[in-house]
């Protein structure tokens, strides 16, 4: 599979030096925008080691090249573009098509255009540029004149983020295009697509939103029918991505070419965007880039109706999806809704008391979950809510099985999804369920007893936990987040119910259960990925305690910890010892052991970044000399100490 450049002996090839400089007016032009107007528009500019990356991703920059993108800002995007067919030397022309409806980055975008054509000009590359001071969707129809130019052969961008309602003109405007999507930058990018002539390429940064849910299907089903997806990239922090900017949205960059046969896809992630070049390979890394290529079946299942995006940038994660994958019914096929609570505490004040003295009925709140539904009255908020003409819409009949989960958890909280069940046992007419609650039901009763307790143990469990971090992201579990999960059928919800036999059963006994059912049905449950993931929580937090700073490398310096004392996903704690092994064999063993690939690094970079702060804190011991090709290492006593000494209780707690 053809991945990142190729460079070529270019007599006319100068020192990169564009996007440096177009990096200073993206900074200089940042600090002028009004940042109210910036997060309405969903306008973030994107920094330079990122548009770097970017370019450096598409297959082939040669020939003949006309580049789009929709969402300029000052071109940062088309300056790494220029450096990039610089660099490689096969480029004979390229036309560059920008579009912005920011007024005052315009100067700033045509001193970048400027730059690049004098340069790109210099390298023996004839290039040429239209700016449009226009909005790149509302002026599609015109786009045929504006361009006056051959198809595109390259779409490089990061499109705005916005919600588009059903009866905006950006909506209508796509409609007419034969797009149906509900936010910009699906939009942006749907349109790019359509605009790409066969065999050309898009790069794009976009928010990872649109890998599942029924309102990006389309969006998703244009994707895989006209291209085929080369590259994926993940970020496992929101917040590295456009750190000078405050971005909510968790994004990912995917590279696709129009119109080929689908291959192997790539996925890579890194903590943190710091990309540059690697010494050895001279592609451009991340600190802790890991990459693994996968067959399009894991990345969208071939039974999967909405055509789910899973990304899962370790096998550990794919684990967890094609365990999951035999679960295939949505909500609507076993007769079930999700729905927020009804009861908006400030819309209703005055209807809300302390006890039961004033009449009233209880309201549930997410301090009553624990398992099962524990209301009392008295408690330090509101716990009951009075019956009268302006509350009664909001109150639902005390009948049946509710499946109540938490909308909002801490980040110190074990699982994302915490869910109990309600079995209407308080003797009342009526029950309320406060508006930060999702409440499972059928038409707002509830639902059979053995339903309810095999949702209550398949909501609870490590696997659906870890599956929802991965396309979730964020720790607000909604009624739509809910509404997009898979569940088991009815006939699997029954028998996982009836082995539920207590709902204050222990984690252990939860995930049992759905592994049993998931056996049951076919699947196989390979390298067990709740054990990978415990074993490396507890090596990076063992790593803090003996002092190593929490890095961008900490997940390697984690794998490095647990090679050193043979600890394989399985192995008990107190089993550790000392197991000298080289760095290349350090690589190896983070595959093969526990699933993670990380990306080319050299024998140097694992020096400097691991292996020499794990020297200064005494935990290897070198056994042969440190600047050989590919030294040897061993675990201290003291590591070993320090390992055998971990204490999990059946919780996974230290």
């Amino acid at each position: 599979m053809k991945y990142g450049r190729e460079l070529s002996d270019n007599p006319y090839f100068a020192p990169v030096s564009i996007l440096d400089s177009t990096e200073k007016r993206r900074i200089e032009a940042n600090r002028l925008l009004d940042p109210t107007k910036k997060s309405k528009l969903g306008q973030f500019f994107t920094p330079a080691p990122i548009c770097q990356f970017m370019a450096s991703l598409f297959i082939d920059i040669s020939d003949n090249t006309v580049l789009l993108e929709p969402g300029c800002g000052v071109g940062s995007m088309i300056a790494a573009f220029t450096d990039e067919a610089i660099l490689r030397g096969k480029t004979k022309t390229c036309k560059a098509l920008a579009f912005d409806i920011e007024s005052i980055i315009e100067p700033y975008i045509l001193q970048t255009l400027e730059v690049c054509k004098e340069q790109a000009n210099v390298s023996g590359i004839n290039f040429s540029f239209e700016f449009n001071l226009q909005d790149f969707i509302l002026n599609f129809e015109q786009q045929s004149t504006l361009f006056n130019s051959p198809e595109v052969s390259h779409v490089l961008m990061n499109p705005p983020y916005k919600k588009i309602n059903s009866d905006s003109a950006h909506r209508k405007a796509l409609s007419k295009a034969g797009i149906e999507t509900v936010n910009l930058y699906s939009g942006f990018v749907a349109l790019a697509i359509k605009m790409l002539k066969s065999g050309g390429e898009l790069v794009a940064i976009i928010p990872r939103s649109f890998c599942n849910g029924p309102y990006y299907h389309a969006f998703r089903r244009l994707i895989l029918e006209e291209t085929s997806i080369q590259h994926i990239h993940i970020f496992e922090s929101r917040e590295q991505a456009f750190n000078d900017d405050e971005v909510l949205q968790e994004n990912i960059i995917i590279h696709c070419q129009k119109g080929r046969k689908q291959g192997k896809v790539r996925i890579t992630s890194s903590p943190i965007a710091d990309f540059h070049i690697d010494s050895g390979s001279k592609k451009i890394i991340a600190s802790d880039m890991t990459f693994r290529e996968i067959e399009i079946d894991a990345l969208v299942k071939p039974n999967d109706k909405q055509q789910f995006f899973h990304i899962a940038t370790s096998e550990s994660e794919q684990h967890i999806i094609d365990a999951l994958s035999v679960f295939t019914s949505s909500l609507s096929d076993i007769g079930v809704e999700v729905s927020t609570g009804p009861v908006v505490d400030f819309r209703t004040r005055d209807n809300l008391k302390f006890d039961l003295s004033h009449g009233g009925v209880p309201l549930i709140t997410s301090s009553d979950l624990n398992g099962k539904i524990h209301w009392k009255e008295n408690s330090k908020k509101p716990s009951v809510i009075l019956v009268n003409d302006a509350t009664r819409s909001s109150l639902w009949k005390n009948s049946g099985c509710y499946v109540i989960a938490k909308r909002f958890s801490s980040k110190e909280e074990r699982r994302r999804i915490v869910a109990a069940v309600y079995d209407s046992s308080l003797r009342f007419d009526f029950i309320g369920f406060d508006n930060k609650l999702n409440v499972f039901h059928s038409k707002k009763l509830g639902i059979d007893p053995l339903i309810a307790k095999g949702l209550f143990a398949y909501l609870n469990c490590t696997l659906v936990d870890k599956y929802y971090r991965q396309f979730g992201g964020h720790t607000q579990v909604n009624a739509s987040d809910l509404k997009a999960l898979h569940y088991p059928s009815l006939i699997s919800l029954r028998r996982i119910g009836e082995s539920v036999t207590e709902l204050d059963t222990s984690q252990e006994k939860i995930d049992s259960i759905i592994s049993k059912e998931i056996y049951e049905l076919g699947g196989i449950l390979k390298r067990n990925p709740l054990f990978v993931e415990e074993k490396i929580s507890h090596a990076t937090k063992l790593l803090g305690k003996m002092g190593y700073l929490k890095t961008p490398n900490i997940g390697r310096a984690a794998i490095t910890l647990l090679a050193i004392t043979s600890i394989h996903p399985t192995t008990k704690w107190s089993e550790a010892k000392a197991n000298p092994i080289s760095i290349s064999d350090i690589i190896n063993w983070s595959s093969d052991e526990y699933g993670i690939q990380y990306s080319e690094t050299s024998i140097e970079m694992y020096l400097n970044t691991i292996i020499e702060p794990f020297l200064d804190l005494g935990i290897i011991s070198p056994l042969s000399k440190v600047g050989t090709r590919n030294p040897i290492f061993s675990a201290t006593p003291k590591a070993v100490h320090e390992i055998r000494g971990i204490q999990v209780d059946k919780k996974g707690q230290e």
